[in-house]
């Protein structure tokens, strides 16, 4: 893994520990997950009672779910999944070349990977095509609180329908799926089809596996950040 590519966190305690009390640590990113490791060796090697323990330890823990669980690509690598994902999505649906075709820019995340256990963390790389070709490369990151358990993959293309959607995404210091950034999730209906009114919005999005489209797939809050490559 290259040091200067990986966006990971670092854990380190706020003031030196006594006998009596833990003391909480504060986290941010670095390179490695050394560092967050390093500070639960710390605290497990502190003598303290047990239920400072195991609060520090929770500490911890979570800091390690923020840290994302795949290692930074290389340029060449993004590219040859960048392929191999666009040529799923249009086996998904007659229609998909089309409107890739007639989109503005596309972003697209050919392995977004999402593990965790209550608090999962979901991390991907990706590029952004204007007509067919590759201008930039982007991360896509979040978090949510819920019933989740072990890893799962699956791919993410966002479509930008307009020109003016896409002018704001790339002008934009650091871009969230939220209210202002809406993204309307693709998912075909009881009837096999697409809803015409959600292809007109000026922003789409496709999340997909193996089996084909992922019906109750949800992206708000995540963050999409323009990659040093």
């Amino acid at each position: 893994m290259n040091p200067g590519d990986a966006a990971l966190w670092r854990c380190e305690p706020v003031k030196r520990y006594t006998t009596r009390r833990a003391v909480p640590c504060r986290c941010y990113q670095v390179e490695s997950l050394a560092y967050a490791k390093s500070c639960i060796e710390l605290i497990g090697r502190t003598r303290v009672n047990r239920p400072l323990i195991i609060t520090s330890i929770l500490l911890m823990l979570i800091c390690l779910l923020w840290a994302p669980m795949g290692v930074t690509q290389s340029k060449a690598a993004i590219d040859d999944n960048v392929t191999a994902a666009v040529a799923a999505f249009d086996l998904l649906d007659s229609r998909h070349p089309a409107l890739l075709a007639q989109a503005a820019g596309v972003l697209i995340f050919p392995q977004v990977v999402k593990g965790g256990m209550a608090l999962a963390n979901e991390f991907g790389e990706g590029v952004l095509q204007i007509h067919g070709r590759t201008v930039d490369y982007y991360s896509i990151a979040s978090i949510s609180v819920g019933l989740t358990a072990g890893m799962e993959s699956h791919s993410t293309i966002v479509l930008f329908t307009t020109q003016d959607a896409l002018n704001r995404f790339i002008h934009s210091q650091g871009w969230s799926v939220g209210a202002e950034n809406s993204i309307a999730i693709l998912s075909k209906g009881a009837s096999g089809d697409y809803d015409s009114d959600t292809l007109k919005k000026p922003i789409l999005g496709f999340v997909y596996a193996e089996q084909g489209l992922m019906a109750d797939a949800s992206i708000e809050g995540a963050k999409i950040t323009r990659l040093k490559k």
